[in-house]
């Protein structure tokens, strides 16, 4: 097929679902998605010069075709979890040798996500009033934009309790079914380590044995998400790894109360670390046949040192009570003299220590975006925002590069605001850390307003001296820039100006 054929199968599939006004279950297809790629790639660049919200040849809308793209590419891929991450994800998807996108770029999905039927109610944006592109996208796709963990997480529970919460899966229902099928299946065969890692291979064995799933392949889809995780699940499935044990490996449970009727206790349904604070669900089953759920927190003290938890868990006039012994992971962060901080306010000194088994990995990243690094020092406080938060992460699965990370904590961040000058023959270069839009107003000789979105802005030097106030992230200097040509000093003898690159905050006294 040609690839407008495929366009238009993908616009008639965004249609449909923008008419039944739920994107969260669009119905596109994996050869559509990747035959529309180059008309997709072409508006995106500008080579198709269209209007994304016009209609063109058979009625295709340009918009949908991104639309739709997005939606069927991150179907079978997490999601990145900011824009920062986003945009390399979805350039690399197209085929784009591209970091981050141009203004117009920007521009052109914002009025695609704005502007299409039903769309505009979804809309995020970030505290400082900048556009969220990926928590618009989560909003929009719903179900859609599940992480494998969480997944997984469903299919461990359909497998041990028949529970299937289709609401919250939306269009991974059947996927988690046709998985859950196809590991009940390949866990009575024995696979060497080669075959777990060919996917075609599994396929061709399913087929086999009678498994012809719907599209797209239940199988194809976790390798797509993750070449790793059928391993890790067809060891569960054979028993060779337990995925929910009668004792966790984080909790003994202590019966103060009903041992005489109890079968079994999960003190934790879903297998993940145990975090401070992290809301927990387990179960309680009665030799009767009932069962019964219930919540709890994990908590540390504030040396780190685990505290009991204990749950009454109601069975009509009777109950059973429990008293959970944990090892729940966490983080503490203190002050240079060794208090809790409640607030980091670089560069005073912090200390960041991770409660978490011995040789545990920790990493660092800003909650506003950026890579996570390995190293406090590292981290790129210049370029987050003078209102973040530090998220430490431990890792709990799978090598550093791909594997899966759980936040321990988070901690409130100040930067102050600063002006970096560097003055040319030609010209004052301003910059602002952390970076944001910069505003210069021209005092003397008075001039025009100026907002210069990345936070550079260059001055040029003219014939006499001028004096502009530069504004940014609620601050604001005063700044004189010496005329061109001028030796430094000589310019400043006789007019009674201070010295260039002042720095001085407005309101201050000279």
């Amino acid at each position: 097929m040609e690839p407008w054929a495929h366009a238009v199968n993908l616009h008639r599939a965004v249609e449909a679902a923008l008419e039944a006004q739920n994107l969260a279950h669009l119905q596109v297809r994996r050869e559509d998605v990747e035959g529309a790629k180059p008309l997709v790639r072409a508006l995106w660049t500008g080579e198709w010069r269209a209007d994304p919200l016009a209609k063109s040849r058979d009625g295709v809308v340009p918009g949908y075709l991104l639309l739709g793209f997005l939606g069927g590419h991150f179907f079978d891929r997490d999601l990145p979890e900011n824009d920062l991450a986003f945009w390399p994800e979805f350039h690399r998807a197209l085929g784009l040798n591209q970091d981050q996108p141009t203004p117009k770029q920007r521009d052109k999905l914002w009025k695609v996500l704005e502007g299409l039927p039903g769309t505009k109610a979804f809309l995020r944006f970030h505290a400082d009033g900048k556009r969220d592109f990926v928590g618009t996208l989560k909003a929009l796709f719903g179900a859609r934009t599940l992480r494998l963990k969480e997944i997984l997480d469903h299919l461990r529970l359909y497998r041990d309790e028949a529970k299937l919460q289709e609401e919250v899966l939306g269009p991974y229902a059947s996927l988690v079914r046709g998985l859950k099928e196809a590991l009940d299946l390949l866990a009575e065969e024995a696979l060497d380590a080669a075959e777990q890692e060919d996917v075609e291979a599994l396929v061709a064995r399913l087929e086999a044995l009678g498994f012809y799933p719907e599209e797209p392949h239940p199988l194809r889809f976790l390798f797509h998400r993750s070449p790793k995780a059928f391993a890790e699940l067809y060891a569960e499935w054979r028993g060779e790894k337990k995925a929910t044990p009668l004792r966790h490996p984080q909790v003994r449970v202590e019966v103060l109360q009903g041992k005489g009727v109890l079968e079994r206790v999960l003190p934790q349904i879903r297998r993940e670390v145990l975090v401070e604070g992290a809301l927990v669900y387990g179960q309680v089953r009665l030799k009767s046949g009932l069962f019964r759920g219930f919540s709890w927190r994990p908590r540390l003290d504030a040396e780190g040192n685990p505290i009991p938890e204990e749950v009454v868990v109601p069975f009509g006039e009777n109950r059973v009570v429990l008293r959970l012994h944990h090892r729940a992971w966490g983080v503490r962060f203190l002050d240079a003299r060794g208090q809790v901080c409640p607030e980091w306010r670089p560069p005073e000194p912090l200390e960041v220590r991770p409660l978490v088994d011995e040789g545990t990995p920790v990493r660092f990243l800003l909650e506003g975006g950026g890579d996570p690094v390995e190293r406090l020092e590292d981290l790129p406080l210049e370029l987050g925002l003078p209102e973040d938060a530090l998220v430490v992460e431990a890792l709990v699965f799978g090598p550093r590069e791909h594997g899966e990370w759980r936040p321990l904590g988070r901690l409130p961040v100040r930067v102050e605001a600063r002006l970096e000058e560097r003055l040319s023959e030609t010209a004052l270069e301003l910059e602002v850390f952390p970076r944001g839009p910069l505003e210069a107003v021209w005092l003397a000789p008075a001039g025009p307003k100026q907002t210069f979105p990345e936070g550079r802005a260059r001055i040029p030097r003219g014939l006499w001296p001028a004096k502009i106030l530069v504004k940014a992230w609620d601050r604001a200097w005063e700044i004189l820039v010496p005329p061109k040509g001028w030796p430094e000093k000589a310019w400043r003898r006789g007019l009674g100006l201070p010295a260039v690159g002042a720095n001085k905050p407005e309101g201050s006294q000279p």
